[in-house]
């Protein structure tokens, strides 16, 4: 056997070895904590709830962030500028445009800046530009999960793609926030949206959605959340959810007038909505 062929077979072993550590380490961390009873009265970071603490103006504003990367976080960020930049005048006074921003839903890259404005407020003018847009975050996390120092460190620590993203997020750019520090921001209420890849339907970082799955929002970490939002299938792995059952979970009033409403009308989007939901309830 020559030399050559030896160190050949050695890189096969070594590389197989190396494959098989990653794939026994493929599966995500569960980071949501169990709710052990779901108040009849609006609770945690909801729709509901924040309509009963947030100053709203006489207009009601609701922006909707899209996704494709760094382009698409610098397009909302170019948005919320001209809505600061831009007043109205009420009641002999000047009011900032932004101001009358109520709520943001957004999905992918469109999710960074929603997530940041909801965390810091007007500090995003001040830093997000040298935090993420003109930061090369790709090339970072390219390094991170696609460079052969990458795949070996994940087998080692027994981590995947997608916990190293959420690392790198929470790290650099929210700091280890989670949504008990976005409900405490009074900014407009941030709708962080993913994929239910089980359900095959929308889904939302907020208690309702999270009551359903008898968890704890107020822990969950903003960056892990965004990684949900964000992650581009086969690159990353899936963010996992645990759905517990010890808090006896049924169907709350804005559940069923959901329900009732997607009977009424052909809103096909309402109605696979509130087929995930009811997922979620009927099966613990």
């Amino acid at each position: 056997m020559t030399i050559a062929f030896k160190r050949l077979i050695f890189a096969f072993m070594f590389a197989s070895a190396i494959m098989l550590m990653t794939a026994c380490a493929s599966i995500g961390k569960i980071e949501n904590q169990p709710l052990a009873h779901i108040p009849d009265k609006p609770h945690g970071y909801s729709l509901e709830k924040h309509a009963q603490g947030y100053e709203r103006g006489e207009t009601e504003l609701v922006l909707a962030f899209s996704g494709g990367g760094t382009r698409a976080a610098a397009l909302s960020y170019g948005v919320l500028k001209e809505l600061r930049d831009t007043t109205i005048h009420r009641r002999g006074q000047n009011q900032r445009m932004l101001d009358e921003v109520d709520r943001i839903s957004s999905v992918s890259g469109g999710s960074f800046t929603a997530a940041y404005y909801g965390l810091f407020g007007d500090q995003i003018f001040e830093d997000y530009e040298q935090v993420f847009l003109k930061k090369n975050v790709q090339a970072d996390l390219k390094d991170l999960v696609l460079s052969i120092t990458g795949f070996i460190g994940r087998a080692i620590k027994a981590t995947s793609r997608t916990e190293e993203a959420v690392k790198y997020y929470d790290d650099h750019i929210f700091h280890g926030k989670t949504f008990a520090d976005l409900e405490k921001s009074k900014g407009p209420l941030i709708l962080i949206n993913a994929s239910d890849l089980n359900s095959r339907s929308q889904f939302v970082f907020v208690q309702p959605q999270f009551d359903a799955l008898c968890s704890d929002l107020s822990t969950f970490k903003v960056a892990r959340a965004v990684a949900a939002s964000s992650a581009v299938p086969i690159l990353f792995d899936p963010i996992l959810l645990q759905s517990n059952s010890d808090c006896h979970v049924s169907k709350s009033a804005w559940l069923k007038e959901a329900e009732e409403r997607a009977r009424r009308s052909d809103d096909k989007r309402l109605e696979e909505y509130v087929e995930s939901m009811n997922y979620y309830v009927e099966h613990p």
